[in-house]
């Protein structure tokens, strides 16, 4: 044991004595209830009328971000419009709960319940919030309870309803786009929103607005009239509306909502520290639940597509033996109707089973593709159920994914048709043993068609769902359902849920990661330089929001005129590489199996996969500049720092480490040539920067950090 850490057990009687002054804490008052921590206090205003919030204090500035006037959240039950200032008109307060603390944060349930004698009775409201210790973060939940004799229909759901702003609506400007682009206020955001920021630029200061629905479901409004901010779900009026029917005896939790403060100089900042703790440990992602996870995918889609085969595979799992791949991938082509999902009998004559069993003898974990709406209309399943399909405006089988003439319908996850693939997926699951399942196209709407007429189901009989504005929540909601099922059936199973099952080109958002392992990103398929760089920049474009640990992006070669540029380029996000590996030498598997055992060490000691950081201090990667990103642990000093020279005449650039303590001294190595560049200290490097030297155009350098203790 570490002889400190056998000092510090010494002395943690004393030291538990004395109450830290950033534990959150929850006071609850006859007339209010207050959640604070030394970095925010929320108070929440009960009077005759209902709940507002009438404070919300950054205390690192002292400013008051509240505006009088709040609606708090805001529902509609069978038509009737519910807000926090008109909760007690048609509900009385029935419970105000503090809960023991849970995982770092400290919860409060208010319960409300309808009156006897009105349209309320037997509906129950419940509003959770969070505040979490050491962050100045609070999160969300509005519920509701049917207790009622007859079924309920929600729509118009905004979590947060509030009247906020730093400062003044002068210079306060919003960060969207997955906190990359610039707007003027006001603001809707949507489906690439997940998180954006709230800031102005004379106060420096401002807020970070989260939304965990689900893709096209998600509505972010700031400041639609006067200082009004929700976070929410789309109304009924509006392309891809949120409405749902509640049976009775169920309940309903809507998607999580969060505020996480911010001051300082730089917007970009907002972005690291707080924030991104908050939704490393606290944001439910799945992939952060692991102890461990793998580093390195093959996937056989580039430049086999379909044409694959039990030879085929099994010389390529010959090849990848040795490299470092973790998991190779089966993606499409080796089933005989989408649908019906059998193995080809002319391809995998032994089955798909005993494909993956061999690649399980090479020591790789061998992962399927699955699409698991979308059918082939010759499958055995659309003919024997035809009424599980998806219909589309003109009373026909619809293929949602896309305009183009072809042989697909896309079925229902609100009918049989859920159960019907669950159990196929979670067969081969079982029977090859797999680690890793790719679930994949339509189920709701398109990535690739934006029309709202073409999407959602026209068909209602049988499903889960009563008409057409409802089927998107249904659908959505049936596939996260699907998600959690196979992740409680199989946890060791790293689950895949692509952009094109989410309906969006290039989305990721929380709902997703927080109900899949990773998300299939999007492909490029250019030759270096041009494909590692566009990689980089749709994942430097999310990076900010989403951790790229579950990120993949696809279609680059394992060998090329220039594979190493390839997968240092998605090595930030996850080393995914694809091609015919068939002739690989023994030179160039021991530098691939030399990468990843050294990531893989470094992620051992550091977890450095879980953390991006960039502020201001590179450009976005184009075809002629530097560019740069770091994954640091801050909180236990070490990480991997990647350096790109594009297409730049510059030999030479200077980066700013800004990720690290001033006060702390750093080594820096690179591990591919054994070499320490040398020992730095933390002021140095986050004031006067560290020289990167990249002799070759289009190549990258990836160097180690180590606090020196």
């Amino acid at each position: 044991m570490n002889p400190f850490k056998k000092l510090f057990l010494l002395f943690i009687p004393p030291i538990i004595c004395i109450p830290a002054i950033s534990q959150s804490s929850i006071k609850i008052f006859k007339d209010s209830v207050i959640l604070s921590n030394s970095l925010l206090k929320r108070t929440l205003t009960i009077d005759k009328e209902g709940i507002s919030t009438t404070c919300f204090i950054n205390r690192n500035t002292g400013a008051d971000y509240s505006v009088q006037g709040s609606e708090e959240f805001g529902v509609s039950i069978n038509n009737y419009e519910i807000t926090g200032r008109t909760l007690f008109r048609s509900f009385s307060l029935e419970n105000i709960s503090d809960l023991p603390e849970k995982n770092g944060y400290k919860c409060v349930e208010i319960k409300c319940k309808g009156k006897d004698e009105g349209w309320s009775k037997g509906i129950s409201i419940q509003i959770e919030y969070r505040i979490y210790n050491d962050l100045p973060v609070t999160r969300k939940f509005v519920s509701v309870l049917n207790n009622s004799a007859a079924p309920l229909t929600l729509s118009e759901l905004d979590v947060e309803n509030l009247n906020l702003i730093p400062a003044s609506q002068y210079l306060t400007n919003v960060y969207c786009n997955y906190g990359t682009n610039l707007m003027r206020i006001p603001y809707q955001g949507d489906y690439y929103d997940p998180a954006l920021l709230v800031y102005n630029e004379d106060a420096k200061e401002g807020f970070i607005l989260g939304n965990e629905a689900a893709a096209v479901l998600k509505k972010t409004n700031i400041y639609p009239t006067g200082e009004k901010i929700t976070i929410g779900m789309k109304y009924l009026n509006e392309p891809y509306p949120f409405k749902f029917s509640l049976a009775p005896g169920n309940s309903f939790k809507s998607p999580g909502a969060f505020i996480c403060l911010y001051n300082g100089t730089k917007w970009q900042d907002a972005f690291e520290g707080h924030f991104a703790r908050f939704v490393k440990d606290y944001l439910d992602i799945r992939l952060f639940e692991r102890p461990s996870y793998p580093l390195f995918y093959y996937c056989t889609w580039n430049p086999f597509r379909r044409d694959i085969n039990h030879r085929v595979i099994t010389s390529l799992a010959d090849a990848l033996e040795g490299t470092g791949v973790d998991v190779l991938i089966i993606d499409d082509g080796w089933q005989d109707l989408y649908g019906d999902w059998n193995s080809d009998p002319a391809k995998f004559p032994d089955g798909i089973e005993k494909t993956c069993e061999y690649i399980r003898s090479k020591g790789l974990k061998p992962g399927l593709w699955f699409s698991i709406s979308t059918v082939e209309r010759e499958s055995q399943v659309f003919m024997e159920h035809p009424e599980w399909a998806i219909t589309s405006k003109d009373g026909k089988p619809a293929n949602l994914h896309s305009t183009s003439p072809g042989n697909w319908v896309t079925m229902s996850m609100g009918s049989p048709w859920f159960d019907y693939i669950l159990e196929k997926v979670s067969y081969y699951i079982r029977s090859c043993k797999l680690g890793y399942a790719k679930v994949d196209l339509t189920v709701s709407q398109s990535a690739y068609v934006m029309d709202p007429d073409f999407s959602g189901d026209y068909s209602f009989n049988g499903k889960s769902y009563a008409d057409h504005e409802s089927s998107y929540y249904a659908l959505m909601e049936s596939t996260i359902r699907f998600l959690d099922i196979l992740h409680d059936r199989f946890p060791d199973v790293i689950i895949d849920c692509t952009f094109e099952v989410w309906g969006r080109y290039n989305i990721s958002d929380y709902a997703l990661i927080q109900h899949s392992d990773v998300s299939w990103l999007t492909n490029y398929e250019s030759d270096p330089p041009a494909g590692p760089i566009s990689i980089r920049q749709v994942v430097d474009e999310r990076a900010r929001v989403i951790p790229p640990a579950t990120m993949l992006v696809g279609n680059q070669l394992i060998l090329s005129d220039n594979n190493e540029f390839a997968y240092f380029s998605v090595a930030p996000s996850v080393q995914l590489l694809c091609g015919d590996v068939r002739q690989i030498t023994p030179e160039q598997k021991a530098w691939y199996k030399n990468w990843s055992d050294w990531f893989r060490e470094m992620e051992n000691k550091y977890q450095y996969t879980r953390y991006y950081q960039k502020s201001d201090a590179a450009d976005k990667a184009t075809l002629s500049n530097w560019d740069a990103c770091y994954k640091f642990n801050p909180e236990k000093g070490g990480g991997v720092l990647f350096f790109y020279r594009n297409n730049s005449p510059n030999e030479s650039m200077k980066f700013i480490i800004h990720c690290i303590n001033k006060d702390k001294k750093y080594r820096i190595f690179n591990p591919e040539i054994h070499k320490e560049l040398g020992v730095f200290t933390g002021r140095e490097l986050t004031e006067a920067g560290l020289l990167i030297n990249i002799e070759k155009r289009n190549s990258a350098l990836v160097l180690g950090i180590e606090q020196i203790k």
